[in-house]
C-alpha cells in the first residue's frame, strides 16, 4: 500500500494518517469468505489465473454453496442473462385462433337460405307462410332435389338434362323453360308448358343487361328486369316480361352454356337448392360431353 498524498483539505486530518487501498486479490487475500459467486462468470478464469488459486472446480472441501432449488429463470450462477419477460412470446400459442376458416365444399354443411313464397296472384287465396308450412316445403323441396340430382347422374343427353332441369322448375313456377348461349348471344331453346317459340329474337351479350350480368358472374337471379334490352327479350320470347323471374346459370367448366328460368312461382322454393341442381346439371353436361369425344 502506498501513503495518500496530502492536501489542503486534509488539515483536519491527524499528521501522518494515510488510507490503504487495497486490489481485489489482495482482498481475496485478506478474506478467504468472499466467495467466487459474487463474481461474474466471464471473469471467473481472470480472476483464478490473476490469483493462482483455486478455480471454480478446485473449491475447498468445507466449502459449499447452497444454491435455491426453484429455477427463477435468470440462469446459471453467475450469469447475467435476465429472466424472460413475463407473457407469452408473440405467435407461440395462438396457434390456429387467430386465422380465418377456409371452408371446404367437400365437408362444409350445406346452408338452407330462406324460402321464397309464392307470388300473389289475383283470386288465389294467401300462402301460409307459418313455421309448419315452411318446414314442410323445405322437406318437399329437398327430396324433389335429391331425385333431381339422381336422375342427372343418370342421364344421358344435353336435350334429357335440360328437360329434367326444366321440369323441376315448371314444378314450382307456371312457366319455365332454358335459354341457351350461342356465338354470344342467348336465345329461348325450351318452354313449359310447351307454346310458340320464338327462337328468331336474340339477346346480344356484350351489352349491358341483366341477363349478361347473370352470364358475366355466374349467379342466380330473381327480381324484375330492370333495362330494357332484357325486357324486350322477354316480351319478345316470352310474350311479356313477368314482373319477376328466376334466372338460374348453368355452367361447364366455369364457362356458362345457358340460363334457366322460372317466372311466377306458385310454391316454396329455396334458391340455395336451385343452385345446387344447376351445378349438377353442369356436372352432367361436361360428362356427356366427355362420353361423346372418347
Amino acid at each position: 500500500p502506498s501513503r495518500r498524498a496530502n492536501t489542503n483539505d486534509d488539515d483536519e486530518d491527524p499528521p501522518h494518517s494515510f488510507t490503504a487501498v487495497m486490489s481485489a486479490v489482495e482482498l481475496d487475500d485478506a478474506i478467504p469468505e468472499r466467495s467466487s459467486d459474487m463474481v461474474p462468470a466471464h471473469l471467473a478464469d481472470q480472476r483464478s489465473s490473476e490469483r493462482g488459486g483455486l478455480t471454480k472446480t478446485e473449491m475447498p472441501e468445507g466449502r459449499k454453496i447452497d444454491y435455491d432449488p426453484i429455477d427463477d429463470g435468470w440462469g446459471p450462477p453467475g450469469t447475467t442473462i435476465p429472466p424472460p419477460l413475463l407473457g407469452a412470446i408473440p405467435g407461440a400459442v395462438t396457434g390456429d385462433a387467430s386465422q380465418i376458416p377456409m371452408s371446404d365444399l367437400d365437408s362444409a354443411p350445406l346452408i338452407v337460405g330462406p324460402p321464397a313464397p309464392p307470388e300473389p296472384a289475383r283470386g288465389t287465396p294467401t300462402s301460409d307462410v307459418s313455421g309448419p308450412s315452411i318446414v314442410r316445403a323445405l322437406e318437399v323441396s329437398t327430396s324433389r332435389s335429391i331425385e333431381l340430382i339422381h336422375a342427372l347422374e343418370r342421364s344421358q343427353s344435353r336435350d334429357e338434362v335440360i328437360a329434367l332441369m326444366s321440369t323441376h322448375l315448371a314444378q314450382t313456377h307456371r312457366r319455365a323453360g332454358f335459354f341457351s348461349i350461342k356465338s354470344g348471344e342467348l336465345a329461348l331453346f325450351s318452354m313449359l308448358p310447351k307454346g310458340d317459340l320464338h327462337t328468331g329474337t336474340t339477346l346480344r351479350l356484350d351489352r349491358p343487361s341483366t341477363l349478361q350480368d347473370v352470364v358475366g358472374t355466374r349467379l342466380p337471379y330473381r327480381g324484375p328486369m330492370h333495362d330494357d334490352a332484357s325486357r324486350n327479350f322477354l316480351t319478345a320470347t316470352l310474350g311479356n316480361c313477368p314482373p319477376e323471374i328466376l334466372l338460374v346459370p348453368v355452367a361447364v367448366r366455369e364457362r356458362v352454356v345457358g340460363v334457366l328460368f322460372g317466372e311466377h312461382r306458385h310454391l316454396h322454393t329455396f334458391d340455395d337448392q336451385l343452385a345446387l341442381a344447376a351445378r349438377a346439371a353442369g356436372m352432367a353436361l361436361e360428362r356427356i360431353l366427355k362420353t361423346k369425344r372418347s
